[in-house]
């Protein structure tokens, strides 16, 4: 282990982190998207994370950060509802809805920001210390 591996895991989370706001970011963008019924909808997807260079397992070890390794989809049934008026509308006038729980990307979205916050605190604390460790050896 390097004396820098604290930027090395700290941007790993910065990009992790950015990387599940994109995905939260496109979820809401399309949490008003309809089909014509029938059609498959909209779903949301959530990231899917994991530790890199652990040398000995989950929590055992030391890891070098974490990283983004792919994401899944929402599963959920659509809803399907009427709504005549929508150019989407199939001739019954029925939309299927997207698959998207606002609530849940909301919570996802405080989390996510949380986690860029406390990665971007863990880099500018290495490097205080590493400036107070080259004012030392002066």
């Amino acid at each position: 282990m390097s004396g820098f591996d604290t930027f090395d895991v700290a941007r790993s989370g910065l990009t992790l982190s950015k990387t599940w706001l994109d995905v939260i970011s496109n979820n809401i963008a399309n949490a008003n998207t309809v089909h014509p019924a029938g059609q498959q909808p909209f779903r949301a997807a959530y990231l899917l994370a994991q530790e890199t260079g652990s040398t000995g397992g989950v929590g055992q070890g030391t890891g070098s950060g974490v990283a983004a390794v792919g994401t899944v989809v929402d599963s959920s049934q659509p809803a399907v509802v009427s709504d005549p008026g929508n150019p989407m509308a199939d001739a019954k006038g029925n939309v299927t809805q997207p698959v998207v729980d606002m609530e849940a990307q909301m919570t996802d979205m405080i989390m996510a920001n949380r986690s860029f916050q406390a990665n971007e605190r863990s880099v500018e604390t290495a490097r205080d210390m590493y400036q107070a460790a080259l004012r030392i050896g002066r």
